[in-house]
């Protein structure tokens, strides 16, 4: 695994409780070279994290590819926003805006055709932004990081307009999607949900639906509104709404449906469906990619100290 070719690539979906990988490499049969998950004990110790990395990395076979790390906690959002035809100042004045009104510092650019969308995603900045050198210390090479919902989006079905990810006991969203892009994404409650999974469905979403910056609350009604029960089914009986799909066939893998793996597999379709997206991404199967930008807080100037160790008697 020295020599690193497109189609080589580690997608990894972090959690506060679970780190998940998979290997893709562009001479395996199936693509996929390895797949594992280890546990995290507590996500504010970086020790910890750093920990959790290094385990993964060895149970996937010490890789050396390019790797995409996604994330997405509680409590965070996703909105795209419009950007088609504004310039490289006006771009950044709208991430400034953002920023100062709404306190979203990280967005992603994405394009749709002649459209051009940023997406502004709300959460923790301070708490993500060192994530990719964690990973970096854990061993993994190239690491960029992004939003799980754009993960996501890259191996589902390109009929689907919502998807409900539950990735572990904490940490659960609803995205809505138009036409292959991803419109909005918000937390939602996980208590009580069976995880890992991923459920799907169909729901007509107007144009207009989200077309101005809503805040948390009001961004989470909207989009359960066209989600409708589709977050209620669970792994077990996921069509029990009518609008639910098993994610056997939500998932793809190179424009095929994903293999049909057990529930408890670690290859399973609804465990790894965020991992194998980022692993897209990161091995160059998806497209262009654009960096998560963050605007960072301003660098406060130095302050006088007094060193009185430092005056010489003359």
């Amino acid at each position: 695994m020295n020599a690193t070719r497109r189609g080589d690539g580690v997608g990894l979906e972090l959690t506060s409780s679970v780190v998940r990988g998979i290997v893709l490499s562009h001479d395996q049969p199936g693509r996929i070279r390895a797949a594992a998950e280890v546990p995290i004990t507590n996500w504010d110790d970086d020790r910890l994290v750093v920990d959790a990395f290094v385990r993964l990395r060895a149970e996937l076979g010490n890789p050396r590819y390019p790797t995409r790390v996604a994330v997405f906690p509680a409590a965070s959002t996703m909105q795209r926003i419009d950007a088609t035809g504004r310039t490289g100042p006006e771009l950044n004045s709208l991430r400034k805006e953002l920023e100062v009104e709404h306190d979203i510092a990280s967005s992603v650019l994405i394009d749709q055709g002649p459209r051009q969308w940023l997406l502004a995603v709300g959460w923790d900045a301070d708490r993500i932004r060192p994530l990719d050198g964690l990973a970096e210390r854990g061993g993994f090479v190239d690491v960029a990081l992004e939003p799980s919902p754009l993960a996501l989006l890259r191996v589902l079905a390109s009929d689907l307009t919502v998807a409900i990810r539950d990735a572990n006991e904490t940490e659960s969203f609803v995205m809505v999607v138009d036409a292959g892009v991803p419109v909005a994404a918000v937390s939602i409650d996980a208590v009580g949900r069976p995880h890992p999974a991923l459920n799907v469905g169909r729901s007509q979403i107007p144009d207009e639906a989200f077309i101005d910056l809503l805040d948390p609350a009001e961004l989470g009604a909207r989009i359960n509104r066209y989600a409708g029960k589709t977050a209620s089914p669970t792994r077990q009986d996921p069509d029990a709404t009518g609008t639910g799909s098993d994610d056997r066939e939500a998932v793809m893998l190179l424009g095929s449906s994903y293999a049909p793996y057990a529930a408890h597999d670690v290859l399973y379709g609804g465990r790894q469906c965020v991992a194998l997206g980022a692993a897209y991404a990161a091995a160059g199967l998806a497209g262009r990619q654009r960096p998560v930008d963050v605007i960072l807080p301003p660098v406060e100037a130095a302050t006088e100290v007094d060193r009185p160790w430092a005056i010489e008697r003359l």
